[in-house]
């Protein structure tokens, strides 16, 4: 089976073999064959070992060409590099056309390269002290208890000045369900030099304009004077 060849050669980092079953003119909301192949180098990079599991697939012929075909498959997965660990359940929907063979259209771990996009540049822009980037990860419908996106930007604004923040991620934890994704960030950090216990930040991630954003879980409050801001403490 296709999607069988795609995990054997995400497995092993075979980008030769990855590409006789991806279609050149592969493309999702991240772009095109070439973004693809990018993040899947960049896997290669940081996680010495990966593996995948298929628990289940459905496939069903398009009703309008024999020549493509929709799948749903359930997927397990887990990465692991010297720094951190990345583990990965829920279902991935998947477009095939055939030439030859079938070959992956689009849906590629779409929205699990979305998400630890996002959490990196989230821990980029914490680091940068950088407001304005963060902005642009948070959802515009965000909402966490009483706190609402104009009210969370507000508080990071202020709370964000004169800090030094370094964060260590230990393990993500990525649940991708059908209408939205959920992280679990496991990390350490220190502010100002001083390094804090351990601690956890569960995000909601669901999409705004085509990316996935911050829908919820950067806390009630965006920082406090004992921990970092929107870190989900």
């Amino acid at each position: 089976m296709v999607y069988d060849e795609v995990l054997a050669a995400l497995t092993t980092g075979d980008e030769r073999t990855l590409k006789q079953y991806v279609d050149p003119k592969y493309v999702d909301s991240l772009g095109g064959a070439s973004e693809l192949f990018e993040d899947i180098r960049t896997w290669n990079q940081i996680y010495e070992r990966r593996s995948f599991t298929r628990t289940g697939w459905n496939a069903t012929p398009n009703s309008l060409s024999r020549a493509t075909a929709l799948a749903t498959t359930t997927i397990e997965a887990e990465f692991v590099g010297t720094g951190h660990s990345v583990r990965v359940s829920g279902t991935m929907a998947l477009e095939f056309i055939r030439h030859g063979h079938f070959r992956v259209q689009s849906g590629l771990f779409t929205r699990l390269r979305d998400a630890l996009e996002l959490v990196h540049a989230r821990r980029r822009a914490l680091e940068a002290n950088d407001v304005e980037q963060l902005q642009q990860l948070i959802h515009p419908q965000y909402r966490q208890g009483h706190t609402n996106r104009l009210r969370l930007l507000q508080s990071l604004r202020m709370n964000m000045k004169n800090r030094s923040v370094r964060i260590e991620p230990i393990a993500y934890y990525v649940e991708l369900r059908r209408q939205l994704v959920h992280v679990d960030e496991h990390y350490t950090m220190s502010i100002n030099g001083q390094k804090l216990p351990p601690s956890v930040a569960r995000l909601t991630l669901t999409p705004s304009a085509g990316r996935l954003k911050i829908r919820s879980g950067l806390g009630d409050t965006a920082a406090s004077s004992q921990s970092a801001p929107a870190l989900g403490r």
